[in-house]
């Protein structure tokens, strides 16, 4: 071996090789995690509402009319107070009535879970799966929820869960009847404006029912585990949600 060659061959020997990490790009760990959860659909309410009219029973359909009519009947009974008062010459109270009523019903998404969960029977759950709206992570625990509903209820819905719906709604509604009829009767003999007012007394009854309702679902859940029931491996508050 001539003298050069053997000076290429140490300098090719001590190149410094940059070390290569065995641990995947970000991109393609993100891409495999997507892949073994893919993304659920999501559908919209009208897909919701459809497909819980169309597999439910009675009771489910019952609250499918409940859901439309929450926001709806809110709307109407607003609009019908407002051109009311505009008829009447009462200007400055129809603002007042639209700002009150407004806020009642921004509150409808704290009554709202109560009057959803028994909308959604065990034939919804299984549907919503086939379709691909739950996450495949959730799926078990949205099967163990079907069985749960269909073993200890009747007709797919658990006990107190059609009563506890109709008396939200029913609360909900009577909030919009309060900031209506508050306008009405204490506009200009306040000292603050109305939707203020009303606003105190909106937002602690429906944070309230909303935190009455959860500590409920929690009740339900912890007995269905001292029933056998295996809800106790899930995250509860990680669960991929359908709402309307």
């Amino acid at each position: 071996m001539s003298p050069s060659s053997a000076a290429e061959l140490v300098e090719s020997s001590n190149c410094h090789v940059p070390y290569q990490s065995r641990r995947r790009p970000r991109g393609e760990r993100l891409v495999g995690g997507l892949a073994a959860y893919p993304p659920a659909q999501r559908p919209n309410s009208t897909q919701l509402w459809g497909l819980a009219w169309e597999v439910g029973g009675r009771s489910q359909r019952v609250f499918v009319i409940l859901q439309v009519l929450g926001p709806g009947l809110s709307a109407a009974m607003l609009l019908t107070a407002a051109v009311l008062l505009y008829s009447l010459g009462r200007t400055t109270e129809t603002y007042e009535v639209f700002y009150t009523c407004f806020v009642a019903l921004v509150a409808w998404t704290a009554f709202q879970r109560a009057i959803y969960v028994p909308m959604y029977g065990p034939a919804f759950w299984r549907a919503a799966m086939n379709r691909g709206w739950t996450l495949e992570k959730s799926k078990p625990f949205y099967e163990e929820l079907a069985r749960y509903k269909e073993e200890r209820g009747i007709n797919g819905q658990l006990p107190g869960d059609v009563a506890w719906g109709l008396a939200y709604f029913a609360i909900y509604l009577g909030t919009m009847i309060v900031a209506i009829l508050m306008v009405l009767f204490l506009y200009g003999s306040v000292p603050i404006p109305v939707v203020f007012l009303f606003a105190l007394v909106e937002f602690p009854i429906a944070f309230g029912c909303m935190l009455l309702y959860r500590r409920r679902s929690w009740k339900q859940f912890d007995r269905a585990i001292k029933e056998g029931y295996p809800f106790s491996q899930f995250r509860l508050g990680a669960l991929h949600r359908l709402l309307p």
